[in-house]
């Protein structure tokens, strides 16, 4: 599963004017939709910020919050160091969209295009007061996508059910290429860009995905001469994939799997 939850796939946007940064840019909430707010690490990092979790079923306080949730003033990312907060846009139990991304310690919110804006954590307060939520996540794995989809159906109408991720199915599994690399430091770089260039000219652009080659990852750490990429693609380029001088993984198929997350009685 792609658990991308990235910075760059959050979708809050800037609004037309430019100015402001809104939370539910163009959604029309009714009762089919749910907002959580959530820590990233789904309860399991030192501090999981449960004091903030908080859950929204109601159309009218969704839509005052669309109200409320708008942002001016810029401010900057101090550091990388954080514990981050996701608020998410449910309908029909299924992730709508990944609306935002706030750092409570830091009291600041993303845009989703590289800005940053002042966010007062009172807000998140007053919304787990009023609106608490206590919840755990399950992941479980499938052998089969008729087995993942009958599991599925058969949880959708359980009142206790908040949301699921669904099974990324767009690549049928993944692959990994090591490469020499020079002692550059952007070495890793160039070396990406050319097994790019090496895939593309076997399968279109959007049919695979590659990624890695960062400088300071466990690998490269290990192995100072060395750089990792992971391919994510179907098995047929995978097997057309064969370059001098690249040593290519085995294939590992993409896992079927869900992440469920249920909401406690308390």
């Amino acid at each position: 599963m792609n658990k991308a939850f990235l910075l760059l796939g959050l979708f809050v946007q800037l609004s037309a004017s430019g100015q402001k940064a809104q939370f539910f840019p163009g959604v029309s909430f009714d009762s089919s939709y749910t907002v959580v707010g959530i820590c990233q690490g789904y309860g399991k990092q030192v501090d999981s910020l449960e004091r903030f979790w908080f859950v929204l079923d109601n159309p009218e306080d969704m839509k005052q919050l669309q109200r409320d949730w708008q942002f001016k003033k810029r401010a900057n990312l101090p550091r990388l160091d954080f514990v981050s907060f996701d608020v998410y846009v449910i309908q029909g139990k299924r992730l709508a969209s990944r609306t935002g991304l706030i750092i409570p310690r830091w009291g600041i919110v993303t845009d989703g295009l590289g800005g940053w804006y002042r966010f007062d954590t009172a807000w998140l307060a007053a919304l787990h007061a009023s609106h608490p939520l206590h919840y755990h996540s399950e992941h479980k794995r499938f052998q089969t996508y008729r087995e993942y989809a009958a599991y599925g159906n058969s949880e959708l109408n359980d009142p206790k059910l908040l949301f699921f991720f669904e099974p990324d199915i767009r690549f049928e599994g993944k692959f990994e290429i090591i490469s020499d690399r020079t002692s550059d430091p952007s070495s890793p770089i160039f070396v990406l860009r050319d097994i790019n260039k090496e895939l593309e000219a076997l399968a279109p652009k959007g049919s695979w995905e590659a990624g890695g080659g960062v400088e300071t990852d466990t690998f490269a750490v290990k192995h100072p001469d060395e750089t990792k990429v992971v391919v994510r693609c179907s098995k047929a380029l995978y097997e057309k994939y064969a370059v001098k001088g690249r040593q290519k993984g085995d294939w590992q198929p993409a896992p079927i799997e869900m992440i469920l997350f249920w909401r406690d009685d308390q």
